[in-house]
Order: structure tokens, then sequence, then C-alpha cells
């Protein structure tokens, strides 16, 4: 199975308007992800994962624009977000405007990062032209030593903070490489007060074989390994779960931001929902997220003893659940009431079922009898008069499932053929769970 690695979180700071979006396209435009679109999700995300020099991945998160004291209620929204990323982050880019000059808000920005501890890169945007580099000098007194003229608009100088920040990323990777062996890892994710920390202190309490306490990555998370039924599971940053601040506790629009590093790291991820409440646009996000880092996933619906019970109650709140979430309806359902610790044992038991059926490879030729089969009854359509044919196909990878399927016409299959596809080999092979990958090429 490919192991789970951890991507470095790289936050963009500053204040407003010092062109912190230029720089986080800029990044992002050199390799950006393709991610299908999915239905009923609204993308408005201010993260995205990048490959950067061509060697490391990375995720980015763009923030507001920082201003040290807020008046308007939306502002302090935007505040509020930028230090929730602060306080995910692995690196930081402090991005200031050399045109405008050295600011008080400058200042008091970089008191707060100086108080992270966590690696900073000072960027002096809007050096367009190496006559303008001395426009940069006036930052030096903000007390960092990684100081770095650049454009982001333009491109210069941005290789050369990369090739700086190198050595930190690769520590990062050599982290997540040690992580390899250490069974299921698992991620309790979900927006604040949904019952995180108790579903986490419920499955702890009733496993009393805990082996160790496992110092994570530079961001000082603790991942938990217990012993269930035999098997090592990893409990991915479960000190961040029980000691996250005031500020992360309020932030359930940007719940996603803190979600990303547990996702990044996991091989199945939980998402915990306030059953009473039903889906709102966090869960939705957060299961988008899952989705496109292609993470196994099952969804524990909590508080469910506050829910009223009628005949088939169960199935018909499923039912409309995959209705509101149509892209995550791969993801079994379980009920939990995380506080008594009811049924709380069956996330383990749904989790090791995904974990086991993700490490299973479809023989070739089995793969092919079930295409053959789905084609036959709904073929793939046409292309400028031409008919698609998807000519064969074989597993490339596990975790997520991954097959590569030979078309005459890899570019004409249509999106929403595509997901046909693959709920069609979700249901032949049994792939709950399991987000499915296809990748087209031509034959």
């Amino acid at each position: 199975m490919d192991s789970a690695g951890k991507k470095p979180i790289i936050v963009i700071v500053g204040r407003p308007n010092v062109g912190k979006s230029s720089l986080f396209n800029r990044l992002m435009g050199r390799k950006k992800a393709v991610v299908e679109d999915l239905p009923g999700v609204t993308r408005d995300r201010n993260y995205g994962d990048t490959v950067l020099l061509d060697t490391f991945p990375a995720t980015l998160i763009d923030t507001g624009g920082f201003e040290p004291n807020p008046d308007e209620p939306t502002r302090k929204e935007v505040q509020q977000q930028c230090q929730m990323a602060i306080e995910e982050a692995d690196l930081l880019f402090f991005l200031v405007d050399g045109k405008s000059g050295l600011l008080p808000d400058d200042r008091d920005l970089a008191r707060l990062l100086i108080k992270t501890q966590k690696p900073v890169f000072l960027l002096v945007n809007k050096i367009d032209h190496p006559k303008q580099e001395g426009m940069a000098f006036d930052f030096y007194t903000l007390g960092f030593e990684n100081i770095y003229p650049v454009s982001a608009l333009h491109g210069s100088g941005i290789d050369d903070v990369l090739e700086a920040a190198a050595p930190f990323l690769e520590k990062i990777a050599a982290a997540a490489e040690g992580e390899e062996g250490k069974g299921l890892r698992l991620a309790v994710v979900g927006k604040p007060n949904v019952g995180k920390s108790s579903l986490v202190n419920s499955l702890l309490g009733q496993n009393r074989v805990i082996v160790s306490d496992i110092a994570g990555t530079t961001r000082d998370a603790i991942d938990t390994t217990l012993t269930y039924g035999g098997f090592p599971i990893t409990l991915i940053d479960t000190a961040g779960i029980r000691r996250k601040s005031r500020i992360s506790q309020k932030m359930e629009r940007y719940a996603v931001v803190s979600a990303i590093s547990s996702i990044d790291r996991c091989d199945i991820a939980v998402l915990v929902m306030d059953a009473p409440q039903g889906v709102t646009d966090q869960d939705a996000k957060i299961a988008d997220l899952i989705v496109q880092k292609g993470k196994g996933a099952l969804i524990a619906l909590n508080k469910w003893d506050l829910v009223e019970k009628e005949t088939n109650t169960f199935r018909d709140y499923v039912r409309q659940l995959y209705g509101d979430l149509a892209f995550f309806s791969f993801a079994p359902v379980v009920s939990i009431s995380a506080k008594t610790g009811k049924r709380a044992m069956k996330v383990l038991d749904a989790a090791l079922e995904i974990y086991r059926r993700g490490q299973e490879r479809i023989p070739t030729s089995r793969l092919n009898e079930v295409l053959r089969e789905i084609v036959a009854r709904h073929p793939a359509g046409r292309n400028r008069g031409r008919k698609i044919k998807i000519l064969y196909g074989t597993q490339a990878r596990t975790f997520p499932p991954t097959f590569l399927l030979f078309t005459n016409a890899p570019e004409a299959v249509a999106p929403a053929y595509r997901r046909f596809l693959a709920a069609r080999l979700r249901e032949a092979f049994d792939f709950t769970g399991l987000p499915i990958r296809l990748v087209f090429k031509r034959k």
C-alpha cells in the first residue's frame, strides 16, 4: 500500500493589498493540481496543492489581509482566519510591499510571527527591477534573517525563496517517510464542536492498550497509537484535537484549514458530523477535501441519541445525507454518541474494513471482464461522429484505487461518464469507503 505522506503547509501572510494572491497564483501556477469538478460543493477555497521546484509537494494557504485591530465583523473574521492559518503552518511566507515601505502593521505582524518560532521567510514584493532592491533595506529592522526581494507579478526572486526553503521542506518530507509501517493512520476531522475530541477520548478510553505518543512533524503534532483487534491504529494529531486554541474553536467557517494537515497524513478520514444539525456547508467542504486528496472515508453521525426516532429513521437520514453529499456517497455511515462512547468502536470496525479493502488489487482479467459488461450496457458516447471505445484497463495503484483505462479518445470522455464508470466499478468490486481514480490514456 502507498504510505500516507504529510505535505508541508506554507501560509502566505501580510497586510491587505501587498500581493498575497499574486504570489499564491504564481506558486500554484508551477504545477496546479487538476481536480475534477464535483457537484454540490462551492469552490471558494483559498488553499491548494502544488509541487515546488518540481520536487516538493506542498499545500499553500492564501490568507486575507492582516489588520491588528479590525473594527468591522467581516474584517475580524479575516483576522481570525489569518491567525488560524498561522497556527497550522509549517513555513510562513511573510509578504510586504516594497513600494509602500515599512508600515506599523508590518511590525505588528512581524512580532506575532516571531512568537510562533516557525520558519519565516520575509518577501519584499513589488521589486520589479534590480535597481529597486534597495527598497528592501528598511525591512531588515523587523529582525528576520531570510529576506528576499521578489516580484510576485513577474516571478523574479521566487526561485531564490524556494531554494532557501528547500531544507525545511526536505526535513518535513523525511519526517513523513519515517511514519511508514505503522498500520492504519486514522484522522478524525470535522468542524468545531461536533464531538471530535469526545470521539478520540472514547476510542482511547475503551482501548487501554496505548502503545505510545509519537512526536510528529515540525508542527509539534502528536499522534497516538493504539491496538485494536491486534491491529495497530495511529490516531493523527490527537493532541492538536485536544489543545486547539480559542481562535480555532471559533473559526467554524474555516474549519477546513485545520483539517488539511491531518487529512494529508492519514489513510482514512473519519468525518464527524452533528446528527441533529444535518449537513452544513463546512461538512461539504471537508468532505470535498477528503475526496481531492484521495483518502478513504467514513462518516460518524454524532449525537445520534438526540435525534427523534421513528421506523427507518437511520435509513431515511442516510438517504437524505447522500442526497446532500452525492459526491461523498461512497463513505459508509456510522451513528454514534461520542460523549457516552456508545457505538464508538464501530468507527474502528468500519475503518479497518475500508483499510483492508483498499489494499486489494483487482486482477487485470477480472477488471476487463467487468469493464466490457459496463461499456456494453452503457457506451461512452461519440466524439465527432466516432464511437468512443474503452479498450482495456489495469489497476495502477491502491489507496485510492487508481485505474488506467485505455481509449481512442481520452479527452472526449465526459465527466458525467467518468463518475458513472467509477460508481459501477465501486459496486462491482465493493470499494465502499474508497474514492476511485480513473486515468484515461490514448491507445
